[in-house]
């Protein structure tokens, strides 16, 4: 893939990408995105490409929830553990690498785009806003004040950015003002101003539960990723020399159990921190989706995971085979859905 001067990206031979065709599938963290999405690949023979700002670290497994060996090895997954948790890595890095493995998978291959990164999934749906660069003039003056008073600052100047970012992330509060003091304008709208066009054509689902199923899918998953060893999974990485400045290491759960490892907080007290800022992520993550009325949402509540996959295959299947789409080239044939199949585990989600 190449990214020529007009901003539009093309293929190993040049050719401008034009209406091929991708399955975005979104929502709140434990909404039971992967165990949907490799379904979904499975019955089309798809491929899946993760749009998970944190599942892209190494060494991070059980706190991302990233999917198991053997869910990985159901059907071809891309982005996950692509990168250290000292490397940096942005939303234009995900777009262009993004790109480039949509522009290798062949035509007759559907593609299913999936995570919670609001921002991911929309750089390469709507294509990536062109943003100014970094002043670090600015950036070393916001180092000096405090994340809760930064926060409240962005909160002044953009009230929907604000509700995107963790009050305690300074990294991406620091850039949202920076591109208002650059710009003059509100960070979201810049993001929904000149875009750089990736010729994609999207179908956008959703998954939710009810409030009180969601939260308590949420409590019970945290339960779990500690009795896999969460806190042992970070002790490891402290010891690797990854320590709790780096952007990576901010994640929920980590900082929480940084401080239970540093003697500061009992482990029931850290359980629950890590429930309760999930549940609050997941109150973001539900704004975002919402505010975007392209999203098609389906509510796991009322009709479970069998005849929610049922429906969103026959759904992929139209979209994949619709004129002008990646779907004028016949989609690989896969078994079709049903209960559990291929060992796939539906309480498994992103």
């Amino acid at each position: 893939m190449n990214f020529n001067a007009e901003m539009n990206f093309t293929d190993s031979a040049g050719r401008k990408i034009i209406n091929r065709r991708i399955f975005a599938l979104g929502g709140p963290t434990c909404s039971g995105k992967t165990g949907m999405a490799i379904a979904l690949a499975q019955s089309l023979g798809g491929q899946i490409i993760s749009a998970d700002s944190r599942q892209i670290f190494r060494h991070m497994t059980i706190g991302t929830a990233k999917p198991s060996s053997r869910e990985l090895s159901l059907v071809p997954h891309h982005l996950i553990d692509i990168v250290n948790p000292d490397q940096e890595f942005t939303v234009s890095d995900f777009q262009l690498r993004a790109m480039e493995i949509i522009c290798s998978i062949p035509l007759s291959v559907p593609v299913f785009v999936v995570g919670g990164t609001g921002l991911y999934l929309r750089s390469i749906i709507e294509g990536l806003a062109h943003l100014p660069g970094p002043d670090q003039d600015f950036r070393d003056r916001m180092e000096k004040i405090d994340s809760k008073e930064l926060h409240a600052l962005l909160e002044a100047k953009d009230p929907v950015r604000a509700g995107e970012v963790h009050p305690r992330n300074k990294k991406r509060i620091i850039r949202s003002l920076e591109i208002i003091e650059a710009t003059g304008r509100p960070f979201s709208e810049n993001i929904s101003g000149v875009r750089i066009d990736t010729g994609l054509v999207s179908m956008q689902v959703a998954l939710t539960w009810n409030r009180e199923t969601l939260y308590r899918r949420i409590d019970e998953r945290v339960c779990e990723m500690m009795d896999q060893g969460f806190v042992q999974e970070v002790r490891k990485l402290l010891q690797m020399g990854y320590g709790r400045d780096l952007n990576s290491m901010t994640s929920i759960g980590y900082r929480q159990i940084i401080d239970h490892i540093e003697g500061n907080v009992n482990l029931q007290d850290t359980l629950e921190s890590i429930q309760k800022e999930t549940r609050n992520f997941a109150r973001r993550q539900l704004t975002w989706f919402r505010g975007d009325s392209q999203w098609k949402w389906f509510d796991l509540s009322q009709d479970g995971f069998d005849v929610t996959l049922n429906k969103l295959s026959v759904m992929a299947k139209d979209f994949f085979r619709a004129e002008g789409g990646s779907g004028q080239h016949p989609i690989n044939p896969g078994p079709p859905p049903g209960p559990a199949q291929g060992g796939i585990d539906a309480e498994k989600n992103i």
